[in-house]
């Protein structure tokens, strides 16, 4: 995949319409985290209608179009699974400077690792999570986590 002539669509979610813009200098990114597949931004979307979650993924994980594939394939997976816990893919592409964003909606709350970071929480904070990973897991196809 060229990196030259704009935004490159890997995949968009369902009706094809684009979310991700041609490049990312025109939106207002939020930090909120790093993950192993890069950093994740908050934005909306180019026409500023929904809440967007924006991962720039890391560029070792994406160098050949086959580790590029898998991992859109694994994050399209995921927006298969229809749960309120598990973002939807909305759009993957290749931006103009050449990184690649996987744009998602996305989901309201803390990451589960600042939750940790925060140190004990009451035995009723940590079951109600625990319930949330479970319905998370409960719509994910074994083959995904065996």
């Amino acid at each position: 995949m060229g990196t030259s002539g704009g935004a490159k669509p890997i995949t968009n979610g369902g009706d094809g319409a684009r979310v991700v813009p041609e490049s990312l200098d025109a939106l207002e990114l939020l930090p909120l985290w790093e993950h192993p597949l890069g950093e994740v931004f908050a934005a909306g979307d180019v026409k500023g209608e929904r809440a967007l979650q924006l991962t720039v993924l890391r560029p070792e994980l994406v160098r050949g179009d086959r580790a590029l594939r898998r991992c859109v394939d694994t994050n399209a997976m995921l927006a298969e699974m229809e749960s309120p816990y598990i973002p939807a893919l909305l759009d993957a592409r290749r931006v103009a400077d050449g990184r690649v964003v996987l744009a998602m909606a996305r989901l309201e709350g803390m990451p589960l690792r600042q939750h940790i970071l925060d140190g004990p929480m009451p035995p009723g904070r940590v079951i109600a999570i625990l319930r949330q990973l479970c319905r998370a897991l409960d719509v994910a196809p074994s083959s995904y986590y065996a």
